[in-house]
C-alpha cells in the first residue's frame, strides 16, 4: 500500500547494551526499533526520514533521552497539533521505591521507570549518579506535549515495567536478572530522589482539573488525554525480549487501509500466559490519528461454536440478562442470549435472524439491554398527555417502561408533569424520581425544556430507566440499590472487600495529594460538600481483601441530566489486595471540583464503584448522554483471563449544596442554608476529633499494609492513601 504522506514526529530509543555491569545485556530492541521505524517510513512516507530520530545503545543516555524529548518533540516548531507524536522505548523497565511523600497506588511503594543505558554509573561531568527516568517524568513532559496543543500522541513501550524488572529472551537463557542493586542497596529498596528530576517537575501545567458540565453540577467529566499507551505487558509481569513489537507491526502491516482503533488492538496483539499487552487510551481512537469511531464503541464479536449456537464476551457486569437481543449487521435480524454468566453469554438465533445472516467467528453484533427484571413504571399527569398527543409512546413486551394509570399512581418509579411557559422560561416537563435512594436526596426532581425531549420521548424515557438500572443493577440480592433508601443499606457479598474513600486534595511537589489530615469525606456513603469551583477533589478505591486481585471501574451518575460518565479510565492492571486505585490523585492526577451551576439549588450526584475478579474491556459501554439526545448502542465484552469469576458494585451518594443562602429543589423545597452547612460540617469535626483522642488531631495516614477494615464506605478510621 502506498504511504499516507502525512508528517510523523518520533523519537524512539532502544538499548540492547548498558554500560553498568549491573544491567545485563538485551538482544532485540535496536532490531525492534528499527522494525517500528521501517513501518513509520512505510506508513507516512520517506519525507518522514527527518523527522524520525532513534537512540540506541551508547546514544540512549539519560540526558540524550531527555534532551532531546525537548528538542525533537517539545520545542519543535515545525509539528502541527494533529501531526502523528510517537515515543517508542526498547529496553529494561523496572520499578523503583518511590520519592520520600509521594502517594502510590501500590502495596509495595513502588513507582515504574525506564533505564537509559548509562543508569547506574557515574555522570563524568556531574560526578553524580545516573537514575532511571520514571513514570512522574514521563508524565510531566506528555503533559509539555498537551500545552502545546500537541493532540496525537502515542507512547509505545517495550520493556518490563515491574516483577522482575527486565525483558527476557526465554526462561531458561542467562539473560534474567531475578533482582536489581543500586550501590549496596537493591535498586527497589533505594527511594528515587527528588531532586533529580525537580526542573521537570516544575514545568508549568496549565491543562487544569477535570470539570463536568451538567444541568446543575459542575464537577465530573473524566476525559480521556492526548496520548496513547502501549505497553508491552502488566505493570507486574516480564515482557519477553522481541515479542511485542513484532507482533505489533506485523497486524499493523496486515491491516493497511482499515482503520485500527485501540479496541482492535486487544484482539490484534495476543496475551500470552506471562505477557498481557495493555492498550491506554480512548478505545475508539484510531491509531497513529485523532480520529474518533464512535460505531467502535457498539462493536464486539461474535465466536461460533460447534452445537450452532454462539458466544459472546458480555455478561452479568454489563447488565446482559438472558432475553437480551443482539443486532446483527447489514439487516441480519438479531439473536438473543440463551444463557449469561458474569462475562460471556451464549447467543442463539430468532425467528428474527435472517436467512442470509453472517455468522461466523469475529462478525461484530451490536447489544440492545433487555431491562425486563427491572421495567421502570411511569405516571404521567392529563396535560402531559394531552401536550404529547400523537408522540405519546405505545409500550409493548421488549419496552423498558410501562404506563400507569391514575389509579396506580402510589406504584410508580417516576413521575411526569407538564409546566407551561413563564415568562423567558420555556415550557418543562418534570421529572420526579420516587426510588427511596432519590427521595432521601436531593436527586429527586430534574427538569427538561419539552422541546428537547418531545421529538423522541421515547428515547428519553429510556434513558432515564436505563440510568436507573444501571445504577440500581449489582450481584448481591434481588432489588436494585436505587430501592434502599440508604446506600449502608446495599448489600453486595464482593463489595465488602472494596473500600471507598473521598478527600480534598492538593498539588504538591510532582502531583496531587490528599489535603493533610486526611479525612474520608464519605459518612456512611454520603458525602456533603459546600459548592465551590475551587475546591478539589480525588477518590481512593481500595482492594482490602486478603487474597483476590481486583479490577475497578468507576462511574459518576448525574440525575440532573441522567447521563452516566466514566470517571476514571480504566486501567488494565490489576490491583492486589492492598493496593487501590485514585482516580483525582496520585497516578491519576487530574482532581475533580463539584459547583452548583444554579447557586441556591442543591442536587445530588452518585459514584458507582463496579469491582471484578477479570478485567473487563468496555466497561465505557455503560456511558450515556444526557436524556433526550440521541444515544449510540453500547459495545461491551471483557478480556480474557482466568480465575475465579465474580462480580460486585457500591454506590455512594454526593450531595452539593449551596455555599451560601436557601437552597431549594425543583418542587420547591427547603434544602439548608450555608449556615446549616457549616454546623453539620463542624459536628462531623468534633466527631473526628473525638475518634482519634484528646489532641484533636486529624487521621494519621497510616501503611496500607498494616491497616484492614471491615466495612465499606463508613467514616469510621478507614485505611488512608499512603503518602
Amino acid at each position: 500500500m502506498a504511504s499516507t504522506g502525512t508528517r510523523v514526529f518520533a523519537l524512539l530509543i532502544a538499548i540492547d547494551t548498558y554500560k553498568s555491569p549491573e544491567l545485563r545485556n538485551l538482544r532485540e530492541c535496536v532490531n525492534d526499533a528499527i522494525l517500528f521505524r521501517n513501518y513509520l517510513i512505510e506508513t507516512f512516507g520517506p519525507h518522514n526520514d527527518k523527522n524520525i530520530r532513534l537512540l540506541r545503545n551508547a546514544e540512549a543516555t539519560r540526558e540524550a533521552i531527555l534532551s532531546t524529548f525537548f528538542s525533537h518533540l517539545i520545542d519543535n516548531r515545525n509539528i502541527q497539533p494533529e501531526d502523528p507524536v510517537i515515543f517508542y522505548f526498547a529496553g529494561h523497565g523496572i520499578r523503583t521505591m518511590k520519592p520520600d511523600g509521594w502517594p502510590v497506588d501500590s502495596k509495595d511503594m513502588k513507582i515504574e521507570a525506564i533505564c537509559p543505558h548509562d543508569e547506574r554509573c557515574v555522570d563524568p561531568r556531574s560526578n553524580q549518579a545516573v537514575w532511571c527516568i520514571p513514570d512522574i517524568t514521563i508524565a510531566k513532559l506528555l503533559r509539555q506535549l498537551e500545552i502545546r496543543k500537541r493532540t496525537n500522541v502515542t507512547v509505545i513501550l517495550d520493556s518490563c515495567h515491574s516483577g522482575g524488572g527486565i525483558r527476557k529472551k526465554d526462561e531458561n537463557e542467562e539473560d534474567y536478572l531475578p533482582y536489581r542493586c543500586r550501590n549496596v542497596l537493591p535498586v527497589d529498596e533505594t527511594p528515587f530522589p527528588p531532586h533529580i528530576d525537580r526542573k521537570i517537575w516544575d514545568l508549568p501545567d496549565t491543562i487544569g482539573h477535570i470539570s463536568k458540565q451538567s444541568n446543575d453540577i459542575e464537577g465530573l467529566r473524566k476525559k480521556y488525554g492526548t496520548e496513547t499507551l502501549l505497553a508491552a505487558c502488566d505493570p507486574k509481569e516480564k515482557a519477553k525480549d522481541g515479542y511485542f513489537t513484532r507482533v505489533l507491526v506485523e497486524k499493523l502491516r496486515s491491516r493497511r487501509g482499515v482503520y485500527t482503533t485501540l479496541s482492535d488492538l486487544d484482539a490484534l496483539v495476543p496475551s500470552r500466559s506471562d505477557q498481557h499487552p495493555v492498550c491506554q487510551g480512548n478505545p475508539n481512537k484510531v491509531l497513529f490519528s485523532t480520529t474518533i469511531i464512535d460505531s467502535e464503541k457498539r462493536k464486539f464479536l461474535l465466536k461460533q461454536l460447534d452445537n450452532g449456537k454462539f458466544e459472546v464476551n458480555a455478561g452479568g457486569i454489563h447488565g446482559i440478562a438472558r432475553g437480551t437481543l443482539f443486532q446483527l449487521p447489514n439487516r441480519g435480524g438479531v439473536l438473543m442470549a440463551e444463557s449469561t454468566q458474569v462475562f460471556s453469554s451464549i447467543l442463539v438465533k430468532t425467528p428474527q435472524t435472517s436467512p442470509n445472516a453472517v455468522l461466523t467467528t469475529g462478525v461484530p453484533v451490536y447489544a440492545i439491554p433487555s431491562l425486563k427484571e427491572s421495567i421502570m413504571a411511569v405516571w404521567l399527569d392529563a396535560n402531559l398527555k394531552n401536550r404529547l398527543g400523537a408522540r405519546l409512546p405505545i409500550p409493548t413486551n421488549e419496552s423498558w417502561f410501562t404506563f400507569l394509570p391514575d389509579s396506580a399512581i402510589s406504584k410508580a418509579h417516576i413521575h411526569l408533569t407538564w409546566r407551561e411557559a413563564v415568562r423567558s422560561q420555556p415550557e418543562k416537563v418534570i421529572v420526579n424520581l420516587l426510588d427511596p435512594l432519590f427521595a432521601n436526596t436531593n436527586a429527586k426532581s430534574t427538569a427538561f425544556a419539552y422541546r428537547d425531549v418531545c421529538s423522541r420521548f421515547e428515547q428519553f424515557l429510556e434513558t432515564i430507566a436505563l440510568f436507573r438500572y444501571h445504577l440500581g443493577r449489582n450481584k448481591g440480592c434481588s432489588k436494585l440499590f436505587t430501592e434502599c433508601a440508604s446506600p449502608v443499606d446495599q448489600k453486595d457479598p464482593l463489595c465488602r472487600s472494596v473500600d471507598v474513600a473521598m478527600y480534598r486534595v492538593e498539588e504538591k511537589d510532582a502531583g496531587y495529594v490528599p489535603v493533610e489530615p486526611a479525612v474520608n469525606l464519605f459518612k456512611k456513603g454520603v458525602a456533603t460538600l459546600k459548592s465551590s469551583s475551587n475546591t478539589q477533589y480525588g477518590f481512593r478505591i481500595l482492594n482490602k481483601s486478603k487474597t483476590s486481585d481486583l479490577y475497578f471501574y468507576v462511574f459518576y451518575f448525574d440525575p440532573a441530566s441522567f447521563s452516566i460518565d466514566l470517571m476514571s479510565v480504566p486501567q488494565a492492571a490489576k490491583k492486589s489486595p492492598g493496593e487501590s486505585i485514585t482516580p483525582g490523585y496520585a497516578s491519576e492526577p487530574d482532581p475533580f471540583d463539584f459547583a452548583l451551576d444554579e447557586p441556591d439549588r442543591a442536587q445530588s450526584g452518585f459514584i458507582k464503584v463496579f469491582a471484578s475478579t477479570r478485567p473487563v474491556e468496555r466497561m465505557e459501554s455503560l456511558e450515556q448522554k444526557e436524556a433526550g439526545r440521541a444515544q449510540s448502542t453500547r459495545k461491551i465484552g471483557p478480556r480474557e483471563g482466568g480465575g475465579k469469576e465474580d462480580w460486585g458494585a457500591w454506590v455512594g451518594v454526593i450531595d452539593v449544596l449551596p455555599a451560601r443562602g436557601v437552597g431549594r429543589g425543583v418542587g420547591g423545597e427547603d434544602v439548608g442554608t450555608g449556615e446549616e452547612v457549616e454546623e453539620a460540617e463542624e459536628a462531623d469535626e468534633a466527631d473526628e476529633d473525638e475518634m482519634v483522642g484528646d489532641e484533636g488531631e486529624g487521621e494519621d495516614i497510616p501503611d496500607l499494609k498494616e491497616n484492614s477494615v471491615d466495612t465499606i464506605g463508613d467514616e469510621e478510621k478507614l485505611p488512608q492513601p499512603v503518602n
